[in-house]
């Protein structure tokens, strides 16, 4: 039986969410990530806790080391690095 086994990991922090209308019926929705992380879980991934920078100068690599990282992102305080705005218009007259 195969055993379950998380392939990645995603880690979004201080995400703030802004949605509005105003008099013309224009919706707007703004979308801020502050802090973001991806890991790869797959074996052989290695992360700070995991590597040995001894092995690099000692016994040579046949292979790189592939980080666990795949994505990160941190921005400075609470500063978005990541917005997003959304605005859709209105869909139908308000005489009808």
């Amino acid at each position: 039986v195969p055993e379950p086994r998380e392939l990645l990991y995603v880690s979004l922090d201080l995400i703030r969410m802004l949605w509005g209308k105003n008099d013309r019926d224009v919706q707007t929705l703004k979308l801020a990530i502050s802090d973001a992380q991806v890991d790869c879980q797959l074996p052989g991934r290695m992360d700070a806790l995991t590597s040995d920078r001894r092995r690099d100068e000692s016994l040579g690599l046949l292979e790189q080391e592939r980080p666990t990282a795949v994505m990160a992102n941190w921005a400075d305080g609470d500063r978005a690095f990541l917005t997003i705005i959304l605005q859709r218009g209105a869909t139908s007259s308000r005489d009808i």
